[in-house]
């Protein structure tokens, strides 16, 4: 009985957790299915990106507090000046490192492959400390299964993009990626950590679907440079 207790209440909320990640993570494979990386270098990638969680919160913690959330000014700055900022540069920093040194890198779609594996790494570890840091573990994995893990995916195609075609075409700027991920991560956590006006949350979600069309887009063009 306390077995099953305790697998209830750690084993599910943990798949729950890491379901989305290996969706998401299996579309981008399955996208790249004709010239596979390393399965050890994805895992690395990934881990990567669960290493990069820790200067994004020791930033997130040092300037926190200099925003004042109860006004729509101190989100804006929170959101795009801190939380953006802290997140998408810490990936983009380890993805880039990670990618300089990797001779598998031969493909401009390779970049987004290791970009989304830097963010599923990201999210899945940044997701565990939120479900299992409160009281509703199911609301919560249900909740950012749908939300806080594709955005985070979304994010990283747009990084791993550019990353992925400024290697092979000087047209592009790996730093495009980073402005654009910074952008689409800080417009949708203003959105959701606004509370000024309730009825723009759902500029949130709206801010994703753009975010998921342009990426679609772009991995379109990619792919025909592969």
């Amino acid at each position: 009985m306390h077995a099953l207790k305790l697998r209830t209440k750690i084993m599910y909320p943990v798949l729950l957790t890491l379901l989305p990640a290996l969706i998401i993570g299996g579309w981008i494979l399955y996208l790249d299915r004709f010239e596979q990386e390393p399965a050890g270098l994805l895992l690395r990638a990934f881990g990567w990106g669960c290493i990069s969680t820790i200067p994004a919160f020791i930033f997130e913690r040092a300037f926190v507090g200099f925003f004042n959330t109860e006004t729509i000014i101190g989100t804006a700055g929170l959101c795009f000046g801190v939380i953006a900022v802290a997140e998408e540069g810490s990936k983009y920093f380890f993805l880039r490192r990670f990618l300089k040194t990797n001779p598998h890198f031969d493909t401009p779609f390779d970049g987004v492959v290791y970009s989304v594996m830097v963010g599923l790494g990201f999210a899945t570890l940044e997701n565990m400390l939120y479900v299992f840091g409160g009281d509703s573990v199911y609301n919560v994995a249900i909740a950012r299964a749908f939300t806080a893990v594709p955005a985070h995916a979304i994010f990283a195609i747009l990084m791993g993009i550019h990353v992925g075609l400024s290697r092979f075409d000087m047209r592009y700027n790996a730093f495009v990626g980073l402005i654009l991920a910074i952008f689409f991560h800080g417009a949708y956590d203003f959105f959701l950590m606004q509370e000024t006006y309730q009825g723009l949350q759902i500029i949130a979600f709206l801010v994703l679907i753009w975010g998921a069309r342009l990426s679609w887009r772009l991995i379109k063009i990619t792919r025909q440079n592969v």
